[in-house]
């Protein structure tokens, strides 16, 4: 059974803060690791939060675990982007009747 996490991401030791996201070192194979994220449901909804320094995802996936090693492809993991994972309990949701 899947479950809904909430990724935190912060900017890593990589993180070049004078370069807008799309000038950072790597930025195109992140941007598609991403987007396959997203094509296969991992990646729910996402974006930059504030300034940019940090970003949340909601995901969906069976175990923190599992989405650990989804985004262990994406090349700013540890790098540009420190993660942390939590559950996340849904109290509301629009989508539901």
């Amino acid at each position: 059974m899947s479950a809904f996490l909430l990724t935190r991401r912060r900017t890593g030791p990589s993180w070049d803060p004078s370069r807008p996201v799309e000038g950072q070192s790597g930025w195109a194979e992140h941007a598609r690791v991403m987007d396959d994220l997203v094509a296969r449901g991992v990646v729910v909804i996402g974006g930059p939060v504030g300034a940019g320094e940090r970003v949340v995802l909601v995901c969906e996936a069976t175990t923190v675990e599992e989405l650990l090693g989804a985004l262990a492809d994406d090349p700013w993991t540890g790098s540009h982007l420190i993660d942390e994972v939590e559950p996340l309990s849904v109290r509301l949701d629009a989508r539901r009747p």
